[in-house]
């Protein structure tokens, strides 16, 4: 009877520590939730652009760029202590038109958080009725702020994509749709290391007839009118390294792609 009793007392005990001590987790949680509460109330742990550091902005991101996504996103208001705030800001930047991608978000207590960015950049213009529009290396429309406010003088240091007749299917951010214009985007970016040296401005898409059916083939203009036959182009062949490198050596030969013979002027 009297080991029946003490079980019964060691089993009561037990219950009676796991209780207090879930009590006393419980009290811990509540009081947590309430010093946080507090303390999200205070300006030191408050959210703003100042306090938002990105990776270093390229000149045609907005100089409002944190600003503008924080208003975006709904952030403005949001405390550092806010549950899940890594994963809100990290959607908040993902959604702007001018970030490709987000490396990582890193909050620091009290001071801010940290927000590592890769971004899109231009490589061509593309010609339409409306004037000239940017595009990254996968086609995607970019904002045009920076080409017509900022410096509009900028426009010019891109390739021109020229005989394009389609229009965007959607709006910045979003890929041109375009099979002609997402190639054009991408000769324009393998070019952008040369394209000064070279002197060239524009980039001509077209259809060319084959024994198996029609091709896409490009030619390059230079500032003076020369066009030069580059033919098809493939991001992944690697005898895009040759038709540069053949483009550089002419340049050497003859002073100019300009003073190149016609016979010369074909990369195929």
């Amino acid at each position: 009877m009297a080991d029946k009793i003490s079980s019964i007392q060691s089993r009561v005990g037990f219950w009676g520590t796991v209780l207090l001590f879930a009590a006393c987790a419980g009290l811990g949680v509540l009081g947590w939730n309430f010093v946080r509460h507090s303390l999200s109330e205070r300006a030191e742990y408050r959210l703003s652009a100042e306090r938002i550091r990105v990776s270093e902005t390229p000149p045609w991101i907005p100089t409002n760029f944190v600003d503008a996504v924080l208003r975006s996103s709904g952030l403005t208001s949001a405390s550092l202590l806010d549950a899940g705030l890594s994963e809100k800001l990290a959607k908040a930047f993902a959604a702007d038109s001018w970030v490709e991608s987000v490396v990582r978000v890193e909050l620091r207590f009290p001071s801010g958080a940290e927000v590592v960015l890769t971004y899109r950049r231009p490589v061509a213009v593309v010609e339409v009725a409306q004037g000239l529009l940017p595009v990254d290396p996968n086609g995607v429309l970019l904002r045009t702020d920076y080409f017509i406010h900022v410096a509009p003088e900028k426009k010019n240091d891109y390739l021109r994509v020229s005989g394009i007749r389609s229009t965007p299917l959607g709006g910045v951010g979003t890929a041109w749709g375009d099979p002609l214009v997402h190639s054009s985007a991408q000769l324009a970016a393998f070019l952008e290391d040369v394209t000064k040296t070279l002197a060239l401005t524009a980039i001509v898409p077209g259809a060319e007839q084959t024994a198996t059916g029609t091709q896409t083939v490009f030619r390059l203009k230079t500032a003076a009118g020369t066009e030069f036959h580059w033919g098809r182009f493939d991001a992944a062949d690697p005898k895009n390294d040759a038709g540069k490198k053949r483009l550089l050596e002419l340049v050497r030969l003859f002073g100019s792609l300009d003073q190149v013979p016609p016979s010369q002027r074909s990369l195929e």
